[in-house]
């Protein structure tokens, strides 16, 4: 059985109309003056390479006994929760010049199946996703013994992604998209180069085991 969709009033649809950021906090609609794509991201990756701040790659593994460790020691409900608890915390440890400040995850989460009440199905191909925000103060992500506090507020805001959340973000994009210069000023608000961490998780889901029409 599918969510129903819910009925939003005249003054909750104006006041999502005016909102700056969608819900989530992790998309942002820019209403200033049109900067054409190519001069904009000239102009961003030449302040990096003026900064001298670059990018660079690494991989990390983590075995099964130490997920569980992980995953035990936060309480969690998901060995995602922990984990991703832990590398936030990290991160928040290399970052003292956050001090004072709250700090944000941003995570991606699979609307598929059971969370929309099969409105999407588990075998759906395409990009079925949503943004989860969450923010905390740094002095609790690097507390000792913060892990489960950390993990427990994760859950929260995963849990929080329901059909009306989904609903509204599709709203939010909708008046965006018949304002000035429309979904062209839609810019991700992920404060990676400040305050913020982004983790991008996979659906799990078994792309050279799907059928591209006639079972093939």
């Amino acid at each position: 059985q599918q969510q129903q969709s819910r009925t939003f009033t005249r003054e909750e649809l104006v006041a999502l109309a005016a909102q700056r950021e969608c819900d989530s906090g992790a998309v942002q609609h820019d209403d200033r003056s049109l900067v054409p794509l190519g001069i904009y991201k000239l102009s961003k990756y030449t302040r990096l390479a003026v900064t001298g701040l670059g990018s660079t790659q690494c991989v990390l593994r983590f075995n099964r006994e130490l997920l569980a460790s992980l995953k035990a020691s936060a309480n969690a409900r998901s060995t995602n929760d922990a984990l991703c608890a832990h590398l936030w915390r990290v991160v928040a440890r290399l970052r003292p010049e956050c001090r004072g400040l709250n700090m944000r995850l941003t995570l991606v989460v699979n609307v598929r199946g059971d969370r929309l009440d099969n409105f999407v199905p588990n075998q759906y191909f395409g990009n079925a996703t949503t943004a989860c925000v969450i923010e905390m103060p740094h002095s609790e992500l690097v507390a000792t013994g913060g892990l489960a506090n950390v993990a427990a507020a994760i859950r929260r805001a995963v849990d929080s992604i329901d059909a009306t959340h989904v609903e509204r973000e599709e709203l939010w994009l909708g008046f965006k998209n018949k304002v000035r210069y429309g979904l062209g000023r839609i810019r991700p608000n992920f404060k990676l180069l400040s305050r913020g961490l982004f983790i991008s998780s996979f659906a799990n889901f078994d792309v050279y085991g799907a059928r591209f029409g006639d079972d093939k």
